[in-house]
């Protein structure tokens, strides 16, 4: 048996050591530099495992020691486009212009994570375009109010969604919309409501989930407590966001099952992924389509294994 570490105070990541980008293979560096400038997340929502695992504290490197990870790694590869690993990138204002600031000579182009309250500073925004950002992985998770206040997640409001969307494009980013199935206020009519808004409003990379209750986090507490985990929530196997692991409220798990697979089915079309390109900007326009069609044979796959037509064909949600 492996025995298990644990310390009992954060590590100090002003005094990490620089990475060994010259032990990774080449090849996985021809497109991609990846870089850490913050770990853990200034939020808490309940069903995060962010917090849990990386403490409730935000920890923040100096931004010369992100600099200089950076261009040790640009040095390596001929790739001048990069990708932040934070959960949140923009979770610190202050330091995170400094950050955006430090990047603008770099002359790259870089991704991460961030949360919709990075839009509330117009100067920030400014800042991420001129560094170089083209895309964000946003967590929009719910478009109903009840369920993102349930999540501790009130600082999003779901009325203002489109703006949150429209800012991103203002600047010149792809959004990577992420929303979670599942919640305790979803109706069975949340997967085309949810599919309904991605294309309307022109989120060029939806990524869907199923709500998943993760060790030490505040949802599996909760759900425990109600008595609401599925056997399935013993196989840790299944933990990867596309499993129902508990007892919904308004459907039945096959039918959430069925909800998110369809939703993810119907976003990977094709004609789908067009139709919403033409509500974006054109800005980044290929790099958006080509993340699309990258992620396209493996959610079919996916959708296929788990959802044969031996089962029956997805059936639209409206049609339940």
């Amino acid at each position: 048996m492996g025995g298990a570490y644990k310390s009992e105070t954060l590590p100090d990541v002003d005094k990490l050591p620089r990475p060994r980008y010259d032990l990774l293979r080449r090849k996985h560096r021809k497109i991609l530099h990846s870089v850490q400038a913050t770990r853990g997340c200034p939020h808490d929502c309940e069903f995060c495992s962010v917090t849990p695992f990386f403490g409730h504290q935000y920890r923040l490197r100096p931004v010369r020691e992100v600099i200089a990870d950076l261009e040790v790694s640009l040095k390596q590869a001929r790739s001048r486009t990069v990708f932040f690993v934070d959960d949140n990138i923009g979770g610190r204002a202050d330091y995170a212009k400094e950050l955006f600031r430090a990047l603008i000579p770099l002359r790259i182009k870089w991704g991460s994570f961030a949360s919709v309250a990075i839009t509330k500073d117009e100067e920030l925004m400014r800042l991420a375009s001129e560094s170089g950002c083209i895309a964000l992985f946003i967590g929009f998770e719910s478009l109903s109010q009840a369920s993102l206040d349930a999540l501790h997640k009130s600082w999003v409001r779901a009325d203002k969604m489109r703006e949150y969307v429209k800012i991103f494009h203002d600047h010149g980013i792809i959004v990577e919309g992420a929303f979670i199935f599942g919640h305790d206020d979803d109706g069975k009519d949340i997967f085309r409501r949810t599919v309904d808004f991605i294309q309307e409003t022109g989120i060029q990379v939806p990524v869907f989930g199923i709500l998943t209750p993760y060790p030490a986090t505040r949802l599996r507490a909760r759900l425990e407590r109600e008595g609401r985990l599925l056997p399935e929530a013993e196989d840790w196997r299944l933990y990867d966001g596309s499993h129902v692991l508990f007892k919904p409220i308004h459907m039945i798990p096959e039918e959430l099952e069925e909800g998110f697979l369809w939703a993810r089915k119907y976003c990977a079309a094709p004609r789908t992924i067009f139709r919403r390109m033409f509500n974006a900007p054109r800005a980044h326009w290929l790099t958006a389509l080509g993340l699309n069609f990258s992620m396209r044979a493996g959610r079919m796959r996916q959708i296929k294994e788990r959802w044969p037509r031996s089962r029956r064909r997805l059936t639209r949600p409206a049609r339940w």
